[in-house]
């Protein structure tokens, strides 16, 4: 809030000449940016096929592994709990008592 503000130069010329500035320094960020994208890919694709060479998986084999094991990421899977368990409340559902009550004073 506190920030002081950035002058800029009142001369048309100069203000063309860092507005093409900026422009530039945001070409290069971006592409620097993409240039990240495309080796974190590049690694990530890297890890899945040595990890699919490590355990003799094509990478067919693995997202049908994955998608048995996790589901499909699209579709939101409700898991089904096994029968004789039950449902625990939460913790706000159980009663609080006071600390007047508490059996900890009378020791």
């Amino acid at each position: 809030m506190n920030e002081p503000k950035k002058r800029y130069p009142a001369d048309r010329e100069k203000l063309h000449a860092l507005l093409e500035k900026k422009e530039q320094a945001l070409v290069d960020l971006t592409n620097e940016v993409q240039e990240l994208r495309e080796r974190t890919l590049a690694a990530d694709r890297t890890a899945i096929i040595t990890n699919c060479e490590m355990y003799s998986l094509t990478p067919e084999m693995l997202a049908e592994f994955l998608k048995t094991k996790f589901g499909n990421p699209d579709e939101k899977q409700e898991t089904e709990l096994p029968e004789g368990a039950r449902i625990v409340p939460s913790l706000s559902e159980y009663p609080v008592i006071p600390e007047e009550e508490t059996d900890e004073d009378a020791y």
